[in-house]
């Protein structure tokens, strides 16, 4: 994995540093190099792979930041690459089916997935003036795991009595290592004396999806007084959602 971040890093950066518009003078506005950083909703929308149980999704808040390059084709057409670092994820609460009378079971389940994300987009724009173009934004993202985890919250009733547990994992291996998603959004790029001011927001569907396991562990329950056999385990498949605002600045 480490591999192909760094064959990403050297690609991009070969490319920036070998570009001719780089050496040229600032009124060549053909090229432009800038930074980033926003703010991502994510949500967890899949289908249920078992029988029997409820799921809620819920929204859960994140962070964006990294690099961007613009190539202007033309006045209205332009290529735009990007790397950045990327948090996803989603909250969801699952009803447990039970054959136990008078109890009941919800999982309330928090993943905290991080990216190195990459998307290469095509930018339309549309001048509407010297100084402000609306934009509209389309293309695919190819996102690298770092790194992920698991909050979990274990909410028990049983007759006049309800208890939570809470379990904090890592999930790593339940993540897929490269996971591509299909982008939309739009903003208002604004002409500065120098450079360009960027603001968007994007909208990200997840085009691969992650198997997770909702896990309720029979250890738990063997001081309470009722002890099961064994854990019940219950999979989903879940793919990434997002909404995303961001801010940059390109050079």
């Amino acid at each position: 994995m480490n591999s192909i971040v760094s064959i990403v890093l050297l690609i991009f950066s070969s490319l920036v540093l070998s570009y001719p518009a780089l050496s040229a003078p600032q009124a060549d506005k053909s090229f432009f190099l800038g930074v980033k950083a926003g703010y991502n909703q994510g949500q967890l929308r899949g289908q249920k792979t078992e029988p029997g149980f409820e799921v809620e999704n819920m929204s859960l808040g994140c962070f964006s930041a990294g690099i961007m390059a613009n190539w202007r084709i033309n006045n209205h057409l332009s290529i735009q690459p990007e790397i950045l670092y990327f948090q996803k994820g989603g909250q969801y609460e699952v009803v447990v089916p039970i054959n136990l009378p008078g109890i009941e079971i919800k999982v309330n389940d928090s993943r905290y997935l991080n990216y190195l994300e990459i998307p290469f987009l095509f930018k339309i724009s549309f001048p509407v003036s010297a100084r402000v173009s609306p934009t509209f934004l389309i293309g695919p993202s190819m996102g690298i795991n770092l790194t992920a985890r698991v909050k979990s919250k274990i909410r028990i009733t049983v007759p006049n009595f309800q208890f939570t547990l809470i379990e904090k994992k890592d999930i790593r291996n339940e993540a897929n290592d490269l996971e591509w998603s299909f982008l939309i959004g739009g903003g208002l790029d604004f002409n500065l004396r120098k450079g360009r001011l960027v603001i968007d927001q994007r909208f990200f569907f997840g085009l691969t999806a992650n198997r997770y396991e909702v896990l309720v562990p029979a250890s738990q329950f063997a001081p309470l007084g009722f002890p099961m056999a064994q854990d019940m385990i219950y999979e989903l498949k879940m793919n990434n959602y997002l909404f995303s605002i961001s801010l940059g600045y390109l050079f």
